[in-house]
Protein backbone atom coordinates (compact mmCIF):
# COMPACT_ATOMS: atom_id res chain seq x y z
CA UNK A 1 0.00 0.00 0.00
CA UNK A 2 1.05 3.54 -0.76
CA UNK A 3 2.95 5.17 2.53
CA UNK A 4 0.88 8.17 4.06
CA UNK A 5 3.07 10.52 5.28
CA UNK A 6 2.67 13.52 7.41
CA UNK A 7 5.56 16.22 6.60
CA UNK A 8 6.30 17.19 9.84
CA UNK A 9 7.13 13.74 10.32
CA UNK A 10 8.69 13.03 7.17
CA UNK A 11 9.89 16.15 5.11
CA UNK A 12 9.27 15.64 1.31
CA UNK A 13 13.13 15.94 0.65
CA UNK A 14 12.55 12.07 1.69
CA UNK A 15 10.30 11.67 -1.85
CA UNK A 16 12.70 9.32 -3.80
CA UNK A 17 11.11 9.95 -7.37
CA UNK A 18 7.25 11.15 -7.38
CA UNK A 19 4.58 11.25 -4.69
CA UNK A 20 0.78 13.39 -4.31
CA UNK A 21 0.80 16.41 -1.46
CA UNK A 22 -2.23 17.46 -0.51
CA UNK A 23 -2.94 20.55 1.78
CA UNK A 24 -3.91 20.89 5.41
CA UNK A 25 -7.57 21.56 4.16
CA UNK A 26 -7.57 18.39 2.46
CA UNK A 27 -9.15 20.55 -0.60
CA UNK A 28 -6.07 21.31 -2.53
CA UNK A 29 -3.63 18.48 -3.89
CA UNK A 30 -0.86 17.78 -6.50
CA UNK A 31 1.98 16.04 -8.15
CA UNK A 32 5.65 16.33 -6.12
CA UNK A 33 8.76 15.25 -8.73
CA UNK A 34 12.01 14.90 -8.68
CA UNK A 35 14.33 14.59 -11.63
CA UNK A 36 17.16 12.91 -9.74
CA UNK A 37 18.51 12.99 -6.45
CA UNK A 38 20.85 15.86 -6.47
CA UNK A 39 17.87 17.88 -7.69
CA UNK A 40 14.94 19.55 -5.14
CA UNK A 41 11.22 18.41 -4.64
CA UNK A 42 9.15 20.38 -7.01
CA UNK A 43 5.34 20.52 -6.31
CA UNK A 44 3.47 20.66 -9.68
CA UNK A 45 -0.29 21.97 -8.49
CA UNK A 46 -2.93 23.89 -10.89
CA UNK A 47 -4.28 26.75 -8.26
CA UNK A 48 -6.52 28.67 -10.53
CA UNK A 49 -7.80 29.56 -14.16
CA UNK A 50 -4.37 29.58 -16.14
CA UNK A 51 -1.99 29.36 -12.99
CA UNK A 52 -0.33 26.23 -13.20
CA UNK A 53 2.88 25.96 -10.44
CA UNK A 54 5.93 24.28 -10.65
CA UNK A 55 7.30 25.38 -6.82
CA UNK A 56 8.69 24.51 -3.91
CA UNK A 57 6.15 23.08 -1.59
CA UNK A 58 4.33 25.84 0.51
CA UNK A 59 3.71 25.16 4.42
CA UNK A 60 0.32 24.84 4.13
CA UNK A 61 1.64 21.34 2.19
CA UNK A 62 1.21 19.04 5.03
CA UNK A 63 1.18 15.26 3.90
CA UNK A 64 2.07 13.38 0.90
CA UNK A 65 1.39 10.19 -0.14
CA UNK A 66 4.41 7.19 -1.75
CA UNK A 67 2.30 5.59 -4.33
CA UNK A 68 2.87 1.60 -4.24
CA UNK A 69 4.37 2.27 -8.23
CA UNK A 70 7.53 0.86 -9.42
CA UNK A 71 10.21 3.35 -9.53
CA UNK A 72 10.70 3.12 -13.84
CA UNK A 73 6.65 4.33 -14.08
CA UNK A 74 7.32 6.83 -11.23
CA UNK A 75 10.41 8.26 -13.17
CA UNK A 76 7.66 8.90 -16.33
CA UNK A 77 5.42 10.61 -14.43
CA UNK A 78 8.43 13.29 -13.25
CA UNK A 79 8.98 13.23 -17.29
CA UNK A 80 5.50 14.24 -17.64
CA UNK A 81 5.18 16.87 -14.99
CA UNK A 82 8.12 18.51 -16.39
CA UNK A 83 6.96 18.11 -19.81
CA UNK A 84 3.24 19.67 -18.93
CA UNK A 85 4.56 22.51 -17.18
CA UNK A 86 7.02 23.51 -19.88
CA UNK A 87 3.78 23.30 -22.28
CA UNK A 88 1.13 24.95 -20.23
CA UNK A 89 2.88 26.68 -17.04
CA UNK A 90 2.85 30.33 -18.78
CA UNK A 91 -0.56 30.73 -18.06
CA UNK A 92 -2.02 28.23 -20.77
CA UNK A 93 -3.56 25.37 -18.41
CA UNK A 94 -7.24 26.02 -18.35
CA UNK A 95 -9.28 25.09 -15.01
CA UNK A 96 -12.20 23.15 -15.96
CA UNK A 97 -14.67 19.77 -15.72
CA UNK A 98 -13.46 17.80 -18.55
CA UNK A 99 -12.26 13.75 -17.96
CA UNK A 100 -8.64 13.59 -16.88
CA UNK A 101 -8.77 10.42 -19.41
CA UNK A 102 -6.89 10.74 -22.45
CA UNK A 103 -6.76 14.46 -21.36
CA UNK A 104 -3.56 15.33 -23.25
CA UNK A 105 -1.90 13.84 -26.23
CA UNK A 106 0.63 11.85 -26.77
CA UNK A 107 2.75 14.86 -26.88
CA UNK A 108 1.42 16.67 -23.80
CA UNK A 109 -1.03 18.76 -25.82
CA UNK A 110 -4.46 19.33 -24.65
CA UNK A 111 -6.65 17.57 -26.85
CA UNK A 112 -8.81 19.56 -28.85
CA UNK A 113 -12.67 18.11 -26.70
CA UNK A 114 -10.47 19.11 -23.71
CA UNK A 115 -11.88 22.07 -21.94
CA UNK A 116 -9.85 22.16 -18.58
CA UNK A 117 -8.78 20.56 -15.38
CA UNK A 118 -9.23 20.57 -11.62
CA UNK A 119 -6.08 20.04 -9.06
CA UNK A 120 -7.52 17.17 -8.44
CA UNK A 121 -8.01 15.98 -12.43
CA UNK A 122 -5.00 17.12 -13.26
CA UNK A 123 -3.34 14.49 -10.76
CA UNK A 124 -5.33 11.76 -12.47
CA UNK A 125 -5.03 13.21 -15.93
CA UNK A 126 -0.91 12.81 -15.26
CA UNK A 127 -1.40 9.10 -14.08
CA UNK A 128 -2.93 8.31 -16.70
CA UNK A 129 -0.49 9.20 -19.39
CA UNK A 130 1.62 6.72 -17.78
CA UNK A 131 -0.69 4.13 -18.04
CA UNK A 132 -2.16 4.24 -14.23
CA UNK A 133 -5.85 4.64 -13.58
CA UNK A 134 -5.84 5.28 -10.79
CA UNK A 135 -10.23 5.54 -9.98
CA UNK A 136 -12.60 3.43 -11.05
CA UNK A 137 -14.89 6.58 -12.92
CA UNK A 138 -17.92 4.27 -13.50
CA UNK A 139 -18.58 4.22 -9.66
CA UNK A 140 -18.47 7.56 -8.81
CA UNK A 141 -21.59 9.51 -8.08
CA UNK A 142 -23.39 12.05 -10.16
CA UNK A 143 -23.12 15.75 -9.56
CA UNK A 144 -25.27 16.49 -6.53
CA UNK A 145 -26.84 19.63 -6.09
CA UNK A 146 -23.80 20.97 -3.88
CA UNK A 147 -21.02 19.79 -6.61
CA UNK A 148 -23.00 21.58 -9.36
CA UNK A 149 -23.11 25.01 -7.26
CA UNK A 150 -19.36 24.51 -6.59
CA UNK A 151 -19.13 24.28 -10.15
CA UNK A 152 -21.07 27.04 -11.14
CA UNK A 153 -18.93 29.46 -8.57
CA UNK A 154 -15.81 28.66 -9.60
CA UNK A 155 -17.47 29.35 -13.60
CA UNK A 156 -18.51 32.95 -12.24
CA UNK A 157 -15.13 33.27 -10.92
CA UNK A 158 -13.74 32.74 -13.88
CA UNK A 159 -16.04 34.73 -15.79
CA UNK A 160 -14.82 37.73 -14.33
CA UNK A 161 -11.31 36.86 -16.17
CA UNK A 162 -11.59 34.99 -18.56
CA UNK A 163 -15.10 35.23 -20.68
CA UNK A 164 -14.56 32.84 -23.43
CA UNK A 165 -13.70 30.16 -20.84
CA UNK A 166 -16.48 31.21 -18.76
CA UNK A 167 -18.61 30.11 -22.43
CA UNK A 168 -16.38 26.97 -22.71
CA UNK A 169 -17.50 25.81 -19.18
CA UNK A 170 -21.26 26.02 -20.20
CA UNK A 171 -20.64 23.38 -22.71
CA UNK A 172 -18.76 20.82 -20.26
CA UNK A 173 -20.32 17.49 -20.08
CA UNK A 174 -19.13 16.63 -16.63
CA UNK A 175 -20.74 14.16 -14.89
CA UNK A 176 -19.29 13.43 -11.02
CA UNK A 177 -17.40 15.92 -8.88
CA UNK A 178 -13.23 14.01 -8.27
CA UNK A 179 -12.27 15.98 -5.06
CA UNK A 180 -8.69 16.05 -3.41
CA UNK A 181 -8.70 13.99 -0.27
CA UNK A 182 -10.35 10.83 -2.68
CA UNK A 183 -7.97 10.91 -5.02
CA UNK A 184 -5.33 11.48 -2.45
CA UNK A 185 -6.35 7.89 -0.83
CA UNK A 186 -6.27 6.79 -4.38
CA UNK A 187 -2.90 7.41 -4.46
CA UNK A 188 -2.41 5.94 -1.49
CA UNK A 189 -3.94 2.48 -2.41
CA UNK A 190 -2.48 -0.98 -2.98
CA UNK A 191 -1.63 -1.52 -6.54
CA UNK A 192 -4.35 -4.44 -7.12
CA UNK A 193 -6.88 -2.30 -5.52
CA UNK A 194 -6.32 0.30 -8.30
CA UNK A 195 -8.35 1.33 -10.01
CA UNK A 196 -10.14 2.48 -7.02
CA UNK A 197 -14.05 2.42 -6.28
CA UNK A 198 -15.60 5.50 -5.17
CA UNK A 199 -16.30 3.83 -1.37
CA UNK A 200 -12.65 2.86 -0.48
CA UNK A 201 -11.23 6.42 -1.91
CA UNK A 202 -13.88 7.71 0.38
CA UNK A 203 -12.16 5.24 3.36
CA UNK A 204 -8.61 6.02 1.83
CA UNK A 205 -9.41 9.63 2.12
CA UNK A 206 -10.38 9.77 5.52
CA UNK A 207 -7.02 8.05 6.09
CA UNK A 208 -5.27 10.86 4.18
CA UNK A 209 -7.46 13.55 6.19
CA UNK A 210 -5.87 12.26 9.58
CA UNK A 211 -2.48 12.94 8.74
CA UNK A 212 -3.11 16.58 8.01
Amino acid sequence: MGRIYSRAALPVDNVAVAAAGIYRDGAHIGVLHRADPATPVKFLHLCDHLVLKNENPRPSMTAWIDPDIDSDVLELVTDWCRLIFDLHGSGKMPYGFSSPEAFFDDGGNIRKEGIGLTCATLVLAIFHQVGIKLIDYSTWPKLSRADKKACGEMGEHIRGNDLHQFHKLETDATKSRYRPLHVAGAVSADATRRPVRFRSAIQLGGKVRRML
